[in-house]
């Protein structure tokens, strides 16, 4: 179970979540190909249940893998059901998936958007909730979005956001992380979508704006690996930001509640920092969490250099934001 694209989690942050962790690693993804059958043999041989969850993060290879051994490792069962929660795609694997009867959602947000198709997951999300069998939505807004797109109601469920569940469950325990070695008072970044970090001319845009933010606020960036990669490439100096590997994510919950501002093209992290009562400052045109601007902390402010510096000047100085 992550809380963001950034975190690392291992099954001593989740306690006994759950009977079997798939643990799909993205520097091994051909040994992942490999262990995940093995682990879903395990699973047939150990279980009956009618329905499992498989909880996590699940990116393109890794739902390919299930969709596609599932057809061997599955086929015996008849009431098995499998209820996928992630960013699952392609639409191809989502269709090998159905076919054996296996519910699909996506990561229990059913029904969010962000209505820019041009996003991967978005497409995912609405390809994915279309041949779901059971819809489990966080908020109110998603169910609308859902019967706008001709979804009978039965389907439906809203649950909540369980990934505020999670921060709740795990917070007590970040609170008691040390952020030694860490500047007392700091910005918080995250930056990982294609949109913002595979441009070079955005991504240097971003990194010149972080650059002036730490004039005025120590900035913290644990990096993910692709966006590491592609600033390497820039060749941009960024010796003012204090840059970090990956968190594990009760470490980087340690960090987020503390942050005086949150900055991230995350959609996760948008709800995390709402929750937390920390300002966010998201680095994209929309959200699908519209509930984090509308009463939340988020403040959308895109690619645009100038909002960015000027809603990050108001937070350091107290001040309240006019923009939503």
């Amino acid at each position: 179970m992550l809380g963001n694209e950034n975190a690392i989690v291992t099954g001593g942050d989740i306690g006994a979540a759950g009977d079997l962790l798939l643990h799909i690693l993205y520097e091994a993804r051909l040994r992942a190909r490999g262990q995940t059958l093995l682990d879903g043999i395990r699973f047939r041989n150990r279980r009956t249940d009618d329905v499992q969850l498989l909880f996590g993060f699940i990116d393109k290879l890794a739902v390919r893998i299930i969709a596609n051994n599932s057809l061997i490792i599955l086929r015996s069962f008849v009431r098995f059901f499998l209820l996928l929660i992630g960013s699952c795609e392609p639409k191809q694997d989502l269709v090998h998936v159905r076919k054996i009867r296996i519910l699909v959602d996506n990561f229990l947000v059913a029904g969010l958007r962000s209505f820019d198709r041009s996003m991967p997951e978005e497409i995912n999300r609405l390809v994915t909730d279309q041949l779901a069998d059971l819809l489990f939505t966080p908020s109110e807004d998603g169910d609308q979005n859902l019967q706008k797109e001709g979804v009978v109601l039965e389907k439906i469920h809203r649950v909540g956001n369980v990934m505020i569940d999670s921060l709740v469950q795990l917070l007590p325990l970040a609170k008691k992380c040390s952020t030694e070695g860490f500047p007392e008072r700091y910005a918080l970044v995250t930056l990982h979508r294609p949109s913002n970090v595979d441009d070079s001319a955005s991504l240097k845009g971003i990194l010149e704006a972080l650059l002036e933010v730490s004039r005025r606020i120590a900035v913290v960036f644990p990096v993910h690996p692709r966006t590491r990669q592609r600033i390497s490439d820039l060749g941009v100096p960024l010796g003012n930001l204090h840059l970090s590997e990956p968190l594990p994510y009760v470490e980087f919950l340690a960090l987020q509640s503390r942050a005086t501002a949150v900055l991230t093209d995350s959609g996760g992290i948008q709800e995390e920092a709402t929750y937390l009562g920390v300002p966010c400052l998201t680095l994209r045109d929309n959200t699908e969490r519209p509930v984090t601007v509308s009463i939340g902390t988020n403040i959308l402010v895109g690619q645009d250099r100038g909002k960015l510096i000027s809603e990050m000047t108001k937070i350091l100085n107290g001040e309240k934001s006019t923009t939503s």
